[in-house]
């Protein structure tokens, strides 16, 4: 995925209803370097492979934190009268921003990169977690040409391109291949290991500050996923 020069940073500035892209995702106080850092989205991913060994279809479901679900959601229902208008309304503004950066994500098999498209299908909704209600944005996108994985490596990655931020599948089993031949498939998830200096500069960042183009991918997990031969007939 090519990096923007021109992505603006994100921040938690102002929590409006339009929810744009700098919004989506914010930087995080708790350092990835430490045990136990916060996941302020929490990722699920799952990719579908069909009976010709293609992949076809990936799913993905972003949880995001309860302090940015209670109060962006708060702002939506004040802006449009109803939860049902308010989580429709969002989840329209933030696939149209997400479209300009590739929706954050990166997947790449051998030398090329697969491109996702407009999802199929998205929605915004809210779900209980530990007895509070957080939203969560789930975006299914549709593979287009032979994506053949037989014997191949994809490698996947969901993160902001521009700043610290977290954005983790947290576990492996977070991540699930289904379909016909979905058995010939394993993954591995590798965490991201900047270094200290990294850490305290990402950290050192106010909020709106600019010009940080390309820090965002020392922060992310990159998912290997393998498929044995059987995945193709």
């Amino acid at each position: 995925m090519n990096v923007k020069p021109d992505f603006p940073t994100f921040c938690l500035q102002r929590l409006t209803v339009k929810l744009t892209a700098s919004l989506i995702a914010f930087s995080f106080s708790a350092s990835i370097a430490h045990a136990h850092p916060h996941t302020w989205i929490e990722l699920n991913s799952k990719f579908v492979i069909d009976q010709n060994g293609r992949l076809t279809e990936i799913n993905q479901k972003w949880e995001f934190d309860v302090f940015f679900s209670l109060m962006a959601l708060d702002d939506a229902i004040n802006e449009h009268g109803s939860e049902e208008k308010a989580l429709t309304e969002t989840a329209k503004q933030m696939i149209e921003n997400l479209a300009n950066y590739d929706y954050f994500s990166s997947l790449r098999m051998q030398d090329s990169s697969i491109t996702l498209n407009t999802p199929e299908q998205y929605s915004l909704v809210t779900k209980e977690k530990y007895g509070q209600q957080v939203l969560e944005l789930e975006m299914t996108f549709a593979i287009e040409g032979e994506v053949m994985v037989a014997d191949q490596d994809i490698e996947y990655q969901v993160y902001d391109p521009t700043y610290y931020i977290s954005m983790l599948h947290s576990q492996e089993s977070n991540i699930k291949i289904v379909g016909e031949s979905s058995e010939a498939c394993t993954t591995q998830l590798n965490q991201p290991k900047p270094s200290n200096e990294l850490v305290e500069y990402a950290q050192s960042l106010d909020r709106n500050q600019t010009g940080t183009d390309g820090l965002g991918i020392n922060f992310a997990e990159t998912t290997i996923i393998s498929c044995g031969s059987s995945a193709s007939v």
